[in-house]
């Protein structure tokens, strides 16, 4: 005989949420939070937080983090801002560390596109500058494994212009 659990009626069916996976692509984002961060390995980062404020996908992140905040039932359990929609990106190049990594030259050069200074007349980055900056954002499909299942998500590849996002100007990778 099988019986009914007793949080049955508070269990949202599989295909019944109003959870939609975002579709690789580019979106237009705004950037909530930018700071200095650090691998593993000691090498500097910039860690920037952002979201998305054009389209069908609007606030995006954000929603997902907050429903997942409400539905949290451990006071204990800290609950982070999603992944996809973060991203660590390392100042220097991986092979030559004297030599600036095309994926911080890529960001920099996408943000001031989009209309953002950045650099202060010291050379500097300005993170107060970054905070706020609307950027485009191109989503690649990677496959996961967990607990011996797969499955795809969109993950940020690299930044655009927002024209570039906007025109349709811009390159998808394939899925991975």
């Amino acid at each position: 005989m099988i019986k009914q659990r007793a949080d049955y009626a508070e269990t949202t069916g599989f295909g019944q949420s109003d959870y939609k996976p975002l579709p690789k692509g580019g979106y237009i984002c705004r950037i909530i939070m930018a700071e200095e961060s650090k691998s593993n390995m000691g090498e500097p980062m910039l860690h920037v937080a952002f979201d998305i404020v054009e389209g069908e996908y609007t606030g995006y992140f954000m929603n997902l983090y907050q429903t997942r905040k409400k539905k949290n039932t451990d006071p204990l359990k800290e609950i982070k801002y999603p992944f996809e929609g973060q991203k660590w990106i390392m100042l220097n190049d991986y092979e030559d560390p004297s030599k600036t990594s095309r994926q911080f030259k890529g960001f920099c050069t996408a943000v001031e596109d989009s209309g953002t200074e950045i650099w202060n007349l010291n050379k500097e980055l300005v993170l107060a500058n970054i905070k706020g900056a609307e950027v485009g954002v191109v989503y690649q499909n990677v496959e996961q494994e967990y607990n011996g299942k797969t499955s795809w998500r969109a993950v940020p590849w690299a930044f655009r212009s927002i024209e570039s996002i906007a025109t349709g100007d811009y390159f998808v990778p394939e899925d991975k």
